[in-house]
């Protein structure tokens, strides 16, 4: 199954995505800073909630404060109580150091504390968030400075509900919340802005975001094989990223990239007016009346040259008759194009050859005639393919506009474009060769290499 490689931005899409990230953000967000307040002071320290133990619910939890004996809890507590003196809740603070903190608050809960308070063994150190396993640990437990510890050690009085811990959000989640919201509204108004302004420039110059079926499917069209490859310009679709197949339909756009058919099609009539490969725009050409005009000379290469190769079915040539009849007609001379074999002969009674392929096709092989003429239509560059501005100046300085030609390329796209120009500079006799250097292979006439 081919894999369409293409993608659609929408803003709707985009702002639910966003969306989506603040409230995994506000969800996610754990609290990662509680308030341990002292009644006797009337004072407040911050501490950091362990990972391991049991949250802190919103109303809080306050108790006595009791300090752990021995005071770093690295063994069972002497001063613990037994389970069944549910009477009062305690708090065992307790000081860092000499072993893990789920040793420390392990001893605190079988001492039948109900939370741990975990002070820092030195000053001036960040507050950490204390970790270990959870399993069995039912108490609350946090984590606060030195100098908050050292403090509720001195006016530690073991009075019910003197010491009380609290939740807070603190200024660093505060902060993340806000930044995140402030993010999300900037970026949602910069794609708005984006959007809007892009869609009114559109809709006033009358750009549309997909081409119309039956301009797509106009362009040239043949059947793929692994014995003429040097004829493409690739062997690897560059939408679905899947080598071509002996026996598969290709399509080919103005600016000769080829594609496979199902996939450009698709391309173009439901993601974009441009080729994937070099961004040429269709529509641009669509939407000028000259564009039609060289479009249906090239539609003429396609019936004289590759379906008499059975290149194109005869439901393809029904839907470019019919949009054919819809264009406007055209004042200007008609291309005549010939077979491969009318082509031989006009070329045998003295009409020159005039190839249009790039340097690198012509080299790789070309038409086996006398005097023959490479002077290319278009060249390959990093943006894809563009028109040579040189070519008549070229044809000009090689040749009269009195000279009688055959122009050919590979498969009679380019070789039309050309023909057409050369017919609108007054040259007196050109004809169009169909089917290209391709056709010139398939029936077996004369090659050689440059």
């Amino acid at each position: 199954m081919r894999r369409f490689v293409g993608f659609k931005v929408v803003t709707v899409t985009v702002t639910e995505a966003l969306f989506g990230y603040l409230v995994f953000v506000c969800y996610g967000m754990r609290l990662t800073s509680a308030i341990v307040h002292m009644k006797a002071l009337s004072t407040s320290f911050s501490d950091a909630p362990a990972r391991f133990a049991v949250g802190i619910n919103n109303s809080g939890i306050c108790g006595a404060l009791h300090l752990a004996d021995p005071l770093d809890a690295c063994s069972s507590l002497l001063n613990g109580f037994g389970y069944a003196d549910n009477r009062s809740i305690r708090f065992a603070l307790i000081v860092r150091g000499k072993c893990t903190f789920e040793e420390k608050i392990r001893n605190a809960q079988d001492g039948g504390f109900h939370a741990a308070i975990v002070y820092d063994d030195q000053d001036n150190r960040n507050l950490v968030s204390m970790i270990g396993n959870s399993e069995g640990i039912w108490v609350h437990a946090v984590f606060i400075s030195n100098a908050a510890g050292e403090t509720l050690k001195k006016h530690a009085q073991a009075e019910e509900c003197e010491c009380r811990i609290i939740p807070s959000l603190g200024e660093t989640e505060w902060n993340v919340l806000i930044l995140s919201v402030i993010s999300l509204l900037v970026i949602v108004s910069v794609l708005a802005a984006f959007f809007f302004t892009r869609n009114r420039r559109q809709n006033q110059q009358g750009i549309s975001h997909q081409l119309d079926s039956k301009v797509v499917e106009v362009l040239p069209r043949f059947t793929f094989s692994t014995a003429r490859l040097s004829s493409y310009t690739g062997e690897t679709c560059a939408i679905c990223l899947e080598d071509y197949k002996d026996g598969e339909s290709l399509r080919v756009l103005p600016c000769h990239h080829e594609f496979h058919a199902s996939c450009v099609d698709s391309w173009l009539t439901k993601w974009g007016t441009f080729c994937p490969v070099c961004k040429h725009n269709m529509s641009t050409e669509a939407s000028h009346s000259e564009a039609k005009n060289v479009l249906k000379n090239v539609l003429a290469s396609i019936y004289k040259g590759e379906t008499a190769a059975g290149s194109v079915s005869a439901a393809e040539i029904r839907t470019h008759q019919f949009f054919l009849m819809a264009s406007q007609p055209s004042s200007e001379a008609e291309v005549v194009t010939v077979d491969v074999q009318a082509a031989k002969d006009l070329i045998g009674s003295g009409h020159r050859y005039l190839d249009v392929r790039t340097e690198d096709e012509f080299k790789k092989g070309h038409v086996d005639v006398e005097n023959v003429l490479n002077i290319p239509y278009m060249f390959n560059t990093p943006e894809g393919m563009a028109k040579n501005p040189k070519f008549m100046e070229q044809v000009l300085s090689a040749c009269s506009k009195d000279d009688r030609f055959v122009v050919g390329c590979q498969i009679g796209v380019r070789s039309a474009y050309a023909t057409t120009d050369l017919l609108r500079a007054d040259f007196k006799s050109v004809y169009n060769m169909g089917g290209g250097y391709v056709a010139w292979v398939e029936n077996g006439f004369a090659t050689k290499k440059a």
